[in-house]
């Protein structure tokens, strides 16, 4: 995978990878935590809260972001309701409805979706401390469907890191998204566009309507 390989990240310093430090070593920083065992630990007993950290960064790689720990991880079935929310809250319109900088309403996914992302699919989690920063899926065709980074954690190359580890052959993204058109960003990683094509219409839950279908570019990597 990425394990010990180093180079400059896109928009932040330094990225490094390494094996997962198994108790992590900075505080939490968000909003969720990502388990139900990453809950406060009782009496804040430290040796509490180092075995959160080991259960959470198990199996995972560490990434260093303009100094700032990031530790990646497949996601697991026990990972759903943490993923869930911060999809809910960046990109499905609840963080947008209290005015939080970076969060839009262009997607909305459900439990039964997740579910099926981390049993079938590849999903990859970033960590800061023990709250999830960052969220990609790899479908079994090796196409990148999702990938999210919190806003206050954007342009610091995790997003970058997390197609390094995942390696897709094929990419898809909205070229309509609230946030840009990310084109460059996958073109910067030796990604080509090969084609855009209409994607499907989706319902908003809080309008009760209908909005319109987006568009979709669809990138190979390594053509010309």
């Amino acid at each position: 995978m990425a394990q010990n390989n180093r180079q400059k990240s896109g928009g932040g310093g330094d990225t490094s990878f390494g094996p997962a430090h198994p108790t992590g070593r900075r505080g939490p920083l968000g909003r969720r935590p990502a388990s139900s065992l990453a809950a406060k630990p009782k009496n804040n007993d430290p040796k509490n809260a180092n075995h959160a950290r080991r259960r959470i960064y198990k199996g995972g790689w560490v990434g260093y972001h303009s100094n700032i720990m990031i530790v990646y991880r497949p996601a697991r079935i026990d990972d759903l309701d943490p993923i869930s929310h911060f999809t809910d809250w960046w990109i499905s319109g609840r963080g947008k409805a209290r005015n939080v900088p970076g969060t839009v309403n262009d997607c909305f996914i459900t439990k039964k979706q997740h579910t099926k992302y981390i049993e079938k699919y590849v999903t990859m989690l970033a960590f800061r401390g023990v709250f999830i920063v960052g969220w990609a899926v790899k479908a079994n065709n090796d196409t990148l469907i999702h990938l999210l980074v919190a806003g206050p954690h954007r342009g610091k190359g995790i997003g970058k890191a997390m197609v390094l580890i995942l390696q897709p052959k094929f990419v898809r993204s909205k070229s309509d998204q609230s946030t840009g058109n990310p084109i460059g960003f996958y073109e910067k990683l030796g990604f080509t566009k090969m084609r855009s094509e209409k994607g499907k219409a989706r319902f908003n839950f809080d309008s009760k309507r209908s909005l319109k279908a987006s568009n979709i570019d669809v990138f190979v990597q390594g053509h010309d």
